[in-house]
């Protein structure tokens, strides 16, 4: 699937053989459901992930928020339902990085410098691109204007090519397997 929206259930398939591709459940990777769970078990079974990914989840928001520029603006506009608990956001957490006059630092930017420091995001709307795209203000009917024309690639780059409008967010996750000294590395970026 090449473009989507959650509203009207619309969506523009991969041209073949991409296209059928696309969707295709990897059923020889069952034999692998066995040990997947085993190493559920060994982690204290679903509950003990679960309150593991919650304290991550709510240090990283805690972290994330508390970040300022030294003119004391934010250093991020996080989206999300963060703030009201684990039961309306999961531990995706979807932000933007902001310069010190409140500007958007380039998505490229942000994950290149994030690479050199050693932590793994992405930029883009990939977790959840419907709510991604409402919180950077692009509407379902934009999408498929722009898929109208047939463009292939970056959707948020071509439609959004004024500097400074917001393109893209940064994504990060914790899981089972992250810890605090995973969940943030200090990050220079050119301002």
């Amino acid at each position: 699937v090449d473009w989507c929206t959650a509203e009207g259930a619309w969506h523009v398939l991969a041209p073949l053989p991409a296209g059928w591709e696309d969707g295709t459940l990897p059923f020889l990777s069952i034999a692998s459901l066995k040990h997947g769970f085993a190493q559920l078990d060994a982690l204290g079974g679903m509950q003990a992930v679960s309150s593991h990914v919650e304290s991550l989840r709510s240090w990283t928001y805690q972290q994330l928020t508390a970040l300022r520029h030294s003119n004391g603006a934010p250093l991020v506009q996080l989206f999300g339902r963060h703030a009201e608990g684990h039961a309306h956001q999961s531990c995706i957490f979807q932000f933007q990085v902001l310069c010190p006059r409140g500007t958007c630092v380039p998505p490229g930017v942000v994950e290149g410098a994030a690479a050199a420091a050693g932590l793994q995001l992405r930029t883009g709307c990939n977790c959840n691109p419907g709510v991604c795209l409402q919180n950077l203000g692009i509407t379902p009917q934009e999408e498929r204007d722009r898929a109208a024309t047939k463009h292939r690639g970056q959707l948020l780059t071509v439609m959004r090519p004024v500097k400074g409008s917001p393109t893209s967010a940064a994504e990060t996750a914790a899981s089972d397997g992250s810890t605090n000294n995973t969940g943030l590395v200090p990050v220079q970026l050119p301002t």
